[in-house]
C-alpha cells in the first residue's frame, strides 16, 4: 500500500530536492514559513518512508533527499509526490492535522559520533600529506554501513567540498584546515597546526 503525501510533505521534498546541501529542520521550516514542530513531524514521516535521510551532528540534525538525481525517483512516484512550483510557496501549503499513531518502542543502541563528527575526526587524525574525500568516504562506509553512500558523499561535499573559505565545517566547528593537492590534483585535507 502506498501513501500519498500531504502538500506540506511535498513542499519539504521539493525544498530538499533543490538544495545543494543537507538542511536542518529549522532551515526547511524557515524557507516554507512553517513551524519547526510541524516540519519535524513531516520530516520524520518522510524518513520512515525512505524519502529523506537524517544525519546527526551533536545537537543538529541535517536532512537530505535520498535520491538526488534530476529525474523524479521511483520512491517519490510511488508515494504520489508531485514536485511542483506551487508546493514551494508557503502560502499554498494547506494546514492539515496529522493522525498520531502510537510509535513502536525501538531498542536504543549506544550512540557514537555521527557522520559529520566522523568527517571531522578523520581529518583531525590525518597525517601529512592529508586525507582525500574518497578516503573519508571509505572510512564513513566502514562506520555507517547502513547509510546510503550517495547521502554520505553529499554530506562530505556540503561540509568540505566548497572552494569558498572558510568551509562550512571550519565555520561551524571553529577549526581551520590545511588543504593541499597531490600530483593528481586531488584535494587533501588535514587540521592546520
Amino acid at each position: 500500500m502506498t501513501k500519498k503525501l500531504n502538500e506540506t510533505a511535498q513542499a519539504i521534498v521539493t525544498i530538499l530536492d533543490k538544495s545543494s546541501e543537507p538542511m536542518t529542520a529549522k532551515q526547511v521550516a524557515a524557507s516554507l514559513g512553517l513551524t519547526v514542530p510541524r516540519t519535524v513531524s513531516n520530516l520524520n514521516k518522510l524518513k520512515e518512508m525512505n524519502i529523506v535521510e537524517q544525519d546527526k551532528d551533536g545537537n543538529k540534525h541535517y536532512f537530505l533527499i535520498l535520491n538526488t538525481d534530476n529525474s523524479m525517483s521511483e520512491e517519490k512516484k510511488d508515494v504520489g509526490v508531485e514536485v511542483n512550483e506551487k508546493a514551494e510557496s508557503a502560502k499554498e501549503v494547506k494546514k492539515t492535522k496529522a493522525k498520531k499513531e502510537p510509535k513502536e518502542k525501538k531498542e536504543k543502541k549506544p550512540k557514537g559520533p555521527g557522520v559529520i563528527a566522523s568527517i571531522l575526526e578523520v581529518i583531525t587524525n590525518a597525517e601529512k600529506p592529508g586525507v582525500a574525500q574518497s578516503d573519508i568516504l571509505a572510512e564513513l562506509k566502514k562506520r555507517f554501513p547502513e547509510k546510503v553512500e550517495k547521502s554520505m558523499i553529499n554530506t562530505i561535499r556540503a561540509q568540505i567540498g566548497s572552494n569558498k573559505r572558510p568551509l562550512r565545517m571550519e565555520k561551524e566547528k571553529g577549526v581551520e584546515f590545511e588543504i593541499t593537492e597531490n600530483k593528481d590534483k586531488v584535494k587533501l585535507y588535514m587540521l592546520k597546526k
